[in-house]
């Protein structure tokens, strides 16, 4: 967990970078997380059961929780909060709807993770 902590922490500071290297850093920016596969979708299937739409939504937590412990956060959503599945094209549409100016797909292609 705590590779997976420093990877999030890392997605953090790479969007970060890009909106003050990238834009004016005086205009919030909005980002929309898809947070990839939920509900009956349970995308890659990994050692010990491990189900992508699990890993990928503590990722999105994570970067939900560290964002919010930041002094100036980031105005983050996600395209789904729990274990549900969201159309492609409805996570299109609230895209648009929100204005993102980042769109972020999360998704997993290796899980063969060690459980200790």
């Amino acid at each position: 967990m705590k590779k997976v902590l420093k990877n999030v922490s890392f997605v953090i500071l790479v969007l970060k970078m890009c909106f003050i290297f990238g834009q004016e850093t005086s205009a919030q920016k909005r980002i929309v997380i898809d947070v990839g596969h939920g509900g009956k979708d349970a995308g890659a299937i990994g050692v010990n059961g491990i189900q992508e739409k699990d890993v990928v939504m503590d990722i999105a937590n994570a970067i939900l929780k560290l964002n919010n412990d930041l002094v100036k956060p980031l105005d983050i959503y996600l395209t789904r909060y729990s274990d549900s599945l969201i159309s492609l094209s409805d996570r299109t549409k609230l895209t648009k709807v929100l204005k993102a100016d980042l769109f972020l797909s999360l998704h997993c292609v290796n899980l063969q993770l060690k459980v200790d």
